[in-house]
């Protein structure tokens, strides 16, 4: 024990160990002394206009970072952020959660406290069943073991943890923190990877002389797991061709020789599909086989000729390797393989006629025309540049993004899997907190972005530059799709003006492929600042891959 040392004033440090820089969230009288230890770290506390949102943005720093971090008060403020601790979750993303609690003695009086339901296990409850390691600090002496045990999952797992800190143990003196190295390293049964290894090997050389051919899908596990290198190292010794999923685009440069597109069944290019659907072999490294992912109905992977391997297990046919982990079968198989055995063939030739048959041909601007979706991605495609990070929210933003050939450098980030409307503007704030080099360009719906819209108002507190196009279909147009009512109008705002409201810059209106061509002109112009551009579009204009998800999803 330490006088010098409190448990909140632990937790904090332990954070920026872990490689937090900043902490999102909302303070409330449960959490008002541990924002104090926030303030006296070497952190950045960064208020955000509600709970969801800072989990948002956590959410989006973690991905670029590698670990986030989200603080809020007790029930009223950990509930409503649940939902994106929840998305958190399912896409493998490692933010740990802190709420403060009532005090410690609150529980034997039965007191029916503000903020509260009436029982101060549930919470703790909830959030036991949507992340890795769900703790409540009750007493001081075990505190900092439990902390480190929660964090440390948190980061081995890429999954979120959350802390529970009760008032009276902020204060609460504990040992000092010391030196934190948590023990990540995923392990693997050695004989199990060795028989996984073999039978891939098996599969990828009978492949190969037969004169068929292989496809790997590089998932996004690879990006949170930090094998990338090791992942590229090993396509590359293979030869063969690539894709990634909504969920992975980027994990792997779109500009390698290799990448033959953004897999999404049927939804997306033909020649992707056709690549990945006949190849004899189709290894899956690290992806998150969702519905949304593999086209809803319209994908068609044989089973028999898939292998996938996640961050610790591999599924051949019909056997299940457990404790294999995505790193040792990477590693494994580039030593058991011979290299060179397939060819990527065209996939770079492939590609570009493939994204062209989505999208029409080449870009040849018409001032006067009034903007659509097709035009518009067109458009923006040559926009984008290294520096950038593409952000596409739930609906058409993320399925027509999907055909964008990112520059070499850029990175894209969507929830290609829990598809929460409105992650986009919190992610946005995150992302940009995370990497203050780059510059967020945000695709997000009107009626997306009128679930989270008010966090522009951090956006331009902080004075970040993001080019935020909102694309104004007056509703949800992806609904419209799938089944149309009234329902899926919304009210329209005048969304240009809203910058102006929270005291940022004016924004821009785009009618016309003039305007457009004026906005990003003017983005450029102004590098440094926030740029909201508002789209105005048909209410039924959409991106052909949108198309084709409604009428599969009936």
């Amino acid at each position: 024990m330490s006088a010098q040392w409190t448990v909140g004033a632990y937790l904090a440090r332990r954070l920026e160990q872990a490689g937090v820089g900043h902490v999102f969230g909302v303070p409330g009288d449960y959490c008002l002394p541990f924002f104090d230890d926030l303030e006296a770290s070497a952190m950045e506390l960064v208020g955000t206009c509600n709970e969801l949102n800072g989990g948002y943005a956590a959410d989006g720093y973690a991905r670029i970072r590698g670990v986030g971090a989200v603080a809020v008060t007790y029930d009223v403020g950990g509930f409503s952020l649940l939902n994106a601790i929840a998305g958190a979750h399912a896409e493998r993303v490692p933010v740990i959660a802190v709420s403060g609690a009532p005090r410690t003695t609150e529980a034997a009086s039965h007191h029916m406290l503000h903020h509260m339901t009436g029982d101060l296990n549930v919470q703790h409850e909830v959030y036991r069943t949507i992340t890795e390691s769900a703790v409540r600090l009750l007493d001081p002496l075990r505190a900092p073991e439990q902390i480190d045990a929660a964090i440390t999952a948190s980061l081995r797992e890429r999954r979120p943890a959350y802390i529970e800190l009760p008032l009276d143990m902020s204060r609460a003196a504990c040992r000092a923190p010391g030196v934190f190295s948590p023990d990540t390293v995923l392990m693997s049964d050695r004989d199990a990877v060795d028989e996984a290894a073999g039978e891939v090997a098996d599969l990828l050389e009978a492949a190969a002389a037969a004169g068929n051919g292989a496809v790997v899908i590089a998932g996004v596990e690879a990006h949170r797991l930090g094998l990338t290198a090791e992942l590229q190292a090993l396509i590359e010794h293979l030869g063969c061709p690539f894709v990634t999923t909504l969920s992975s685009k980027t994990v792997l440069s779109e500009a390698h020789p290799q990448f033959a597109g953004v897999y999404i069944g049927a939804l997306g290019c033909h020649r992707t599909q056709v690549a990945v659907e006949e190849a004899a072999v189709v290894l899956s490294l690290g992806a998150i086989m969702s519905d949304v992912d593999l086209g809803l109905s319209t994908g068609h992977i044989e089973p028999l000729r898939l292998v996938a391997v996640n961050s610790d297990n591999v599924r051949i046919h019909h056997h299940v390797y457990q404790r294999v982990t995505l790193a040792d079968l990477i590693a494994t198989l580039r030593r058991r393989v011979k290299g060179g055995l397939f060819t990527a063939g065209s996939a770079e030739t492939d590609r570009t006629a493939c994204r062209y048959a989505c999208v029409g041909a080449p870009y040849v601007l018409t001032p006067a025309r009034p903007i659509t979706i097709a035009r518009f991605y067109q458009r923006l495609e040559s926009f984008l540049a290294e520096e950038h990070i593409l952000l596409a929210d739930a609906g058409d933003s993320v399925l027509a993004a999907a055909d964008l050939a990112m520059p070499a450098g850029s990175l894209f980030l969507a929830q290609g899997y829990y598809l929460s409307i409105g992650w986009t503007v919190g992610a946005t704030l995150g992302a940009k907190c995370a990497a203050p080099s780059r510059r967020p360009v945000t695709l997000v719906g009107d009626g997306a972005f009128q679930t989270t819209a008010q966090e522009l108002s951090t956006i331009v507190r902080l004075r970040q530059n993001p080019v935020v196009f909102v694309m104004n279909n007056e509703g949800y147009v992806i609904e419209r799709y799938i089944h149309d009512g009234r329902y899926n109008d919304i009210n329209v705002w005048k969304y240009s003006r809203l910058a102006e409201v929270f005291g940022g810059p004016p924004g821009l209106v785009v009618e016309t492929e003039g305007d457009l061509e004026a906005a990003l002109a003017h983005a450029q112009a102004h590098p440094d600042e926030l740029v909201l551009v508002e789209v105005r579009l048909d209410r039924l204009d959409a991106s052909q891959t949108l198309k084709r998800f409604g009428h599969a999803d009936r």
